[in-house]
């Protein structure tokens, strides 16, 4: 009997710490968020309004926390104030808002946006398939897309056009979706044909030059393209305009 007592005397003071170290993780706060910064404010409600918009950092993505301390909160505060005063936490742990987009969603945003912006090449969107459900931070503000500049072709067209959800400046996600477009017959067509002429704006230590000169190569607008002076000097140019043929020197 004795030798029971004293293993179980034994055990209990082994898991006691264990258990009030359990319990106290237990207790700390959490906050989440939908943001991709930590304001004190998240974490201090009664912060005054001066303080409520420190930075503490960056959110932790989606499916992961990050563990605030009061002495990363304190070392954030302005010199001279009083921490004590603020009553801070002894940590906070963040978690991040997560949203998931199942396919259909994504469809619909991918078709929104892309019909904002238009297709490059005067095309249509025919299909957009998406292929699973996504897991994104939550939060975003605004929605845009971003689309590879289709090959000069006629008629069905398979690319990957890319949703980029943003909070104000800041990406916080960039969502893959397959995508097929049909391409007209003008797709084909460059905007300035080789031989063209084309006006070319030259600056050079706050000097502007016009000159006229011949593209070297087929062109669209916002591409670089070689032209030719009728001297036969050849430098590189952007194309700024279709209609009226129009470029600027290239730097």
């Amino acid at each position: 009997m004795r030798a029971l007592l004293t293993v179980s005397l034994a055990l209990s003071l082994v898991f006691a710490p264990l258990g009030a170290e359990a319990a106290k993780q237990k207790s700390v706060a959490e906050a989440q968020l939908a943001r991709a910064r930590v304001l004190l404010s998240d974490l201090v409600p009664n912060a005054p309004a001066e303080l409520a918009t420190i930075d503490l950092g960056a959110s932790p993505q989606p499916g992961s926390s990050r563990l605030v301390t009061r002495e990363e909160m304190v070392a954030a505060l302005p010199e001279g104030v009083d921490a004590q005063a603020l009553k801070l936490p002894a940590s906070v742990r963040v978690v991040r808002k997560a949203r998931k987009l199942t396919p259909a969603e994504i469809e619909k945003m991918t078709r929104e946006s892309i019909a904002a912006v238009g297709v490059p090449r005067n095309g249509t969107l025919a299909a957009a398939r998406p292929r699973a459900t996504v897991t994104v931070p939550a939060g975003w503000e605004s929605v845009r897309v971003e689309m590879p500049k289709p090959p000069r072709k006629t008629g069905r067209h398979l690319t990957t056009a890319t949703l980029v959800l943003l909070e104000g400046e800041t990406v916080l996600a960039r969502v893959p979706v397959p995508v097929e477009l049909t391409l007209p017959k003008s797709a084909a067509v460059p905007d300035v044909k080789k031989g063209s002429k084309l006006q070319l704006l030259i600056e050079r230590s706050g000097i502007e030059i016009k000159a006229t000169v011949s593209a070297a190569a087929d062109a669209d607008v916002g591409e670089e393209v070689p032209v030719m002076f009728e001297n036969r000097t050849v430098i590189n140019a952007r194309l700024v305009s279709k209609d009226p043929p129009s470029a600027v020197e290239a730097p």
